[in-house]
């Protein structure tokens, strides 16, 4: 039984992330399970409380997308009540506030927010900028962005980062059995590579109940995201 109406996940989820390898550019060709991934709401969606103190140290913060104000931005510490804590820089002009990034953030599953480390909010309108991440890092360009973006990208981070030797999940062998074992991918975004596809299926996999009552064509997927996120 899905965590929320599956109509829902009919919304496009619009991101230009940045691979975190180039090794990954074979394309998946499987059915899509909807048009995009984005919009949606749950219960399971919890915000993690957090105090936000802000900080004068811009070490990791991507100050290239600052575009406005001479390349500045503030930055803040969002350390949350579960133990992890995240430097938020916000560029001059930015996009998202610190609030809201922090909220938003605040509902990725602690064992993969944990990864990411230094979060900035883009000057907002710097052109063809989505949302990338770099294996501890992740900026965000443009306003009001949805939480699904925001797993989205945590997941690559942890992605890259779970087994801490650069090895990804997404590059198992474990991983592309699930995908050659199923009939589907959440979304076209997904058929871009295993990467995005393993980002775009955590993002399902946070809107959906028990792993047996999951989607069918896409069943071996959604249980390996399960193993990696006990």
């Amino acid at each position: 039984m899905p965590r929320f109406d599956t109509q829902n996940l009919l919304m496009s989820l619009v991101v230009a992330s940045v691979l975190l390898t180039t090794g990954f550019a074979q394309e998946i060709n499987k059915t899509t399970y909807a048009d995009g991934l984005g919009g949606g709401t749950s219960p399971f969606y919890i915000n993690t409380r957090f105090n936000l103190t802000q900080e004068g140290d811009s070490n990791g913060c991507d100050m290239d997308t600052c575009t406005a104000g001479g390349q500045t931005a503030t930055v803040y510490r969002a350390a949350y009540y579960d133990g992890s804590a995240v430097k938020i820089c916000v560029c001059e002009g930015a996009a998202m506030d610190q609030n809201y990034v922090a909220t938003n953030f605040g509902v990725v599953p602690q064992i993969i927010r944990q990864y990411t480390q230094f979060i900035t909010i883009a000057s907002e309108g710097l052109e063809g900028c989505g949302a990338y991440s770099t294996g501890a890092s992740s900026t965000y360009c443009l306003p009001d962005m949805a939480t699904e973006v925001f797993i989205h990208e945590s997941t690559h981070n942890f992605d890259k980062s779970k087994f801490g030797d650069g090895q990804l999940i997404s590059d198992s062998p474990d991983w592309q059995a699930a995908i050659d074992n199923d009939g589907c991918v959440p979304d076209s975004y997904a058929q871009t590579n295993k990467v995005e596809d393993f980002a775009q299926v955590t993002v399902l996999w946070m809107s959906l109940a028990a792993p047996n009552t999951w989607i069918d064509c896409m069943s071996n997927q959604l249980i390996f995201v399960e193993s990696q996120v006990p």
